[in-house]
């Protein structure tokens, strides 16, 4: 079965425009499925070479690069932890893009393992944050960038919340010239 980026079920975390590719620093895709695989399909707008992490019912991140007009497996019967939690039940997948100049563009969710193989929407947090910032916001320099910055940090250990990360190495938080850029060269979404 394949969902197109624009199922309700799907939740995005962080930047994204209207196309489905991301933006900024860390953001994501977060919903449940009722299947033993799953994977996620990229558009021609996707970076070549991006650094994806994933994970399966919050347990650890696993990393993979993806590229342009590819489909990638993330999640099988053999996946480490596939049979830890929520068995028989709905299980969570969570995506994170770690480069924060770099974008995925999401084509399609594709599930299978049985006729009722299908994704589930996931309650979103009651509690919502926004950390707006610079170079180190975005993980710049850092090993994985975004993922490994101190908003990330932050944000994951304060547990349960929705987050954004509008982090860019270089910007301004005003209308002037900062290392070369100003916020009129930097497109929002």
């Amino acid at each position: 079965r394949t969902y197109p980026p624009s199922a309700p079920e799907l939740s995005y975390k962080g930047r994204w425009d209207d196309q489905h590719i991301s933006w900024w620093s860390a953001p994501g895709l977060k919903f449940g499925f009722q299947a033993e695989n799953v994977a996620l399909s990229f558009g021609r707008h996707t970076s070549q070479g991006v650094l994806l992490a994933y994970r399966l019912d919050g347990q650890d991140w696993a990393l993979t690069n993806v590229t342009a007009n590819s489909t990638q497996l993330l999640i099988k019967p053999s996946t480490p932890g596939y049979n830890l939690t929520a068995a028989g039940g709905v299980k969570v997948l969570e995506v994170r893009v770690t480069n924060w100049a770099y974008g995925v563009q999401i084509a399609g969710v594709h599930v299978s393992g049985g006729e009722d193989a299908r994704i589930v929407k996931i309650p979103d947090y009651t509690r919502t944050m926004e950390f707006i910032g610079d170079s180190l916001s975005a993980g710049q320099y850092g090993t994985l960038e975004g993922i490994s910055s101190a908003p990330w940090g932050l944000m994951y250990g304060l547990g349960d919340v929705e987050f954004t990360i509008s982090a860019y190495p270089g910007i301004c938080l005003h209308n002037s010239r900062c290392y070369g850029k100003s916020l009129h060269d930097v497109h929002f979404s």
